[in-house]
């Protein structure tokens, strides 16, 4: 499953700004913007339960604030809690139909229970509200390889490896379309990339994109 999330910077930049939301946080406990920064930062880190308190705060504050939700809903997902992920983003939909990254996500829980037909619709929308949703095009991938529908599997995971060529997932699933349809060698070397990559079935997958 590959989720879409407000992360745009490395880890360790980050990491590096913890301080300072530390300190304005101090003295503004209730600056929605800087909790949900400083919250992404946990996220980035792995500190779920960190990073669902401030989330939690944010929203307790600003109920209507989509990034909130947005953000929440990744907390939830790495931490395997759909129904409260989907609740998340029905909500960051509702308040921001404009963000691919809501229809994304959605779409990406959607794959994992195999409603594959809203799986579809979701990252189709994703796409048309952001053609360079490279998520998007890795969850439809993988529901085209397990729909066999082999062709279209690989037409998705080859343009999802252009926007983002690190995808062990995209690689996988273009490998097993490409030995379905009985392009060994090519297919091969697709799942000789994913394994290099560290990819196997499964794995959540992260990729950063850039608001």
């Amino acid at each position: 499953m590959n989720i879409a999330t407000l992360e745009t910077t490395e880890s360790s930049t980050l990491f590096g700004e913890m301080p300072a939301l530390e300190q304005h946080l101090k003295s503004k406990p209730a600056d929605v913007e800087r909790l949900i920064m400083r919250g992404d930062t946990f996220l980035a880190f792995g500190r779920y339960e960190d990073a669902l308190k401030d989330f939690n705060s944010a929203i307790q504050i600003d109920p209507n604030n989509a990034k909130a939700y947005a953000s929440r809903a990744v907390v939830f997902i790495r931490t395997d809690n759909f129904d409260n992920a989907f609740d998340d983003l029905k909500k960051q939909i509702m308040l921001d139909k404009n963000d691919a990254m809501g229809y994304c996500n959605r779409g990406a829980l959607f794959v994992v229970v195999k409603r594959f037909d809203r799986a579809i619709a979701d990252l189709c929308e994703a796409i048309r509200l952001d053609p360079k949703c490279a998520p998007a095009f890795a969850n439809l991938g993988e529901i085209y390889y397990k729909l066999d529908r082999y062709a279209d599997a690989v037409e998705c995971c080859t343009k999802a490896l252009e926007l983002f060529p690190a995808s062990g997932e995209s690689h996988f699933y273009r490998g097993k379309a490409l030995e379905a349809l009985g392009l060994i060698a090519e297919a091969q070397d697709d799942l000789d990339r994913a394994i290099a990559i560290g990819y196997t079935p499964g794995t959540i997958e992260s990729y950063y994109r850039s608001n």
